[in-house]
Order: C-alpha cells, then sequence, then structure tokens
C-alpha cells in the first residue's frame, strides 16, 4: 500500500489490481496498520479492477471502525466493476465514493 499525506488527510492507495479471497488477508492487515492513528482518510481504489466480497467486507469494516472513532473515511477512483459492488450493497449509504481524489480532497475538507 501506499500512503501519503496531503494537507493533513491521509491518502492510502492499494497497490493491488484485485482484492478477494486470496489476498484479503494481506490487504486488512495493511489496510488496519495504514489507518492506525488516523482519522481523515482517503482510500484511492484507483489501481483495484475487481473486488469481492471478502475485499467489500474488510472496508465496511474499516468504515465502521473509523466511525467508532469518530473518524471519516471516503473512498475515490472506484472502476466501473468495483462500483457495481457497492451500488448492490448500498454502500453510498455508509460513505461517499468520489470520482477522483481531488474531489475526495475537496469534500474532506468540509
Amino acid at each position: 500500500m501506499k500512503v501519503e499525506e496531503v494537507n493533513g488527510i491521509t491518502v492510502i492507495v492499494p497497490e493491488l489490481r484485485q482484492i478477494d479471497m486470496n489476498n484479503s488477508p494481506k490487504f486488512r492487515k495493511d489496510l488496519e496498520e495504514c489507518l492506525k492513528d488516523r482519522t481523515r482518510v482517503i482510500l484511492n481504489l484507483g489501481n483495484v479492477n475487481f473486488m469481492d466480497s471478502t475485499g467489500l467486507g474488510i472496508i465496511v469494516a474499516a468504515l465502521r471502525n473509523m466511525n467508532q472513532i469518530k473518524g471519516r473515511m471516503i473512498l475515490c477512483e472506484a472502476s466501473k466493476a468495483v462500483k457495481v459492488l457497492f451500488e448492490m450493497v448500498r454502500l453510498s449509504h455508509i460513505t461517499n465514493v468520489y470520482k477522483d481524489l481531488d474531489e475526495a480532497l475537496e469534500a474532506m475538507k468540509n
């Protein structure tokens, strides 16, 4: 995972092309490590072309954990296939998914 700070906001970029049951334990561990002690996070999914329910579950758990600590995590740059998965489970009721990083950074300012 690539992690960078932009104006006090943590941007996390998974370097995986797909997140599925084969690599989800590593994805979960890496994401949890990246989220430690952070309260303003953008998860940029620009590299991810495919995600199954295990990857989705990890993201939903991370969103819940951020809410519990009064943090905020939003998503951006989801591929068409990943957006379809998000729409099927109505992820937009939990968090926003922005078109690109600039839009997500602007939204995080508010």
